[in-house]
């Protein structure tokens, strides 16, 4: 595949393809695909791939877990390999996700599909990019080829609204932007008209009832406060063969559960020791934005 920029009129050709390997990608990212068992894209991939590869922003709109991650991780390996970028050229491109297990998710992503590829990067958590921008003199964003707004309503919902604003604004004009969400807000919306230019809106599951998957089993329960630690113990009980999360308030109420989770495996006579908890895959989060203490 020679490097150069995809002609914008190529798209359409490519608007059908419902296999990566039919896409004009580089041989490089074709290679990553398909040693990570990508084969098959998504509804928001085909939907939305061959407008990203001509350099066309998108407004993209799909539930969480319809592969958004690799509707934008591809155009951004794609656009830096045509473009020959290299580490005199600085920063080719900015991905911006909510949380830190999202941002994890994403670079271990970008890691695997691109590890043909000769390109550095990095993750900057904490909220620290405007700071890394006027502080950090080799952080060079002059020249920048793509941004990347992912999961932009929850980024919006977590008040990052004003530093996103501010991080744009020392952006330049020609570039390329990308926005994924799972819900078109007026704040998103608002986002949209800030950071892109003649996009091309994309909604793969506007008819959808809800933003999650349909495979997605929902429950919620009302339980007595003095109940509620009986009721995850006999839930937990109850599901060892599944991984489990359990979300809490705190630092505190975390450390208390364990204690008195592993203090009740001994009390009810289970032989299950601290260690071989684990091996269960349950995983205690505390509220995001906490710090550990």
């Amino acid at each position: 595949m020679p490097i150069g920029r995809i002609n914008a009129n190529s798209f359409s050709q490519y608007s059908g393809c419902k296999l990566f390997s039919q896409m004009p990608l580089s041989q490089k990212t074709k290679d990553g695909l398909h040693e990570a068992n990508y084969k098959v894209m998504t509804d928001i991939q085909r939907a939305s791939l061959p407008h990203a590869l001509c350099g066309r922003d998108v407004l993209g709109a799909a539930k969480t877990g319809s592969g958004k991650t690799l509707a934008f991780i591809i155009p951004v390996l794609e656009k830096l390999y045509r473009a020959r970028w290299g580490p005199e050229d600085g920063v080719g491109c900015i991905i911006i996700s909510p949380t830190r297990e999202l941002a994890d998710q994403i670079f271990d992503v970008l890691k695997i599909v691109g590890k043909h590829h000769a390109f550095s990067a990095g993750l900057l958590i904490g909220g620290r990019l405007l700071q890394q921008m006027d502080e950090t003199v080799n952080f060079e964003c002059s020249q920048l080829q793509i941004l990347v707004h992912d999961e932009a309503d929850r980024i919006l919902d977590v008040g990052f609204k004003k530093p996103l604003n501010n991080i744009i604004s020392q952006l330049p004009k020609e570039r390329q932007t990308l926005l994924f969400s799972a819900t078109q807000t007026k704040s998103v919306q608002d986002l949209a008209r800030l950071s892109l230019k003649d996009p091309e809106y994309l909604g793969v599951h506007e008819e959808a009832e809800r933003a999650t998957p349909d495979c997605l089993e929902q429950i919620a329960m009302m339980v007595p406060l003095e109940q509620k630690l009986d009721m995850l113990w006999s839930f937990v009980k109850r599901h060892l063969n599944f991984k489990i999360l359990v979300f809490l308030a705190s630092c505190k109420q975390g450390s208390g559960l364990i204690s008195w989770f592993c203090g009740g495996w001994k009390r009810r006579g289970d032989i299950l020791s601290f260690s071989s908890w684990f091996a269960y895959s349950f995983l205690f989060i505390v509220k995001l934005g906490e710090e550990a203490s």
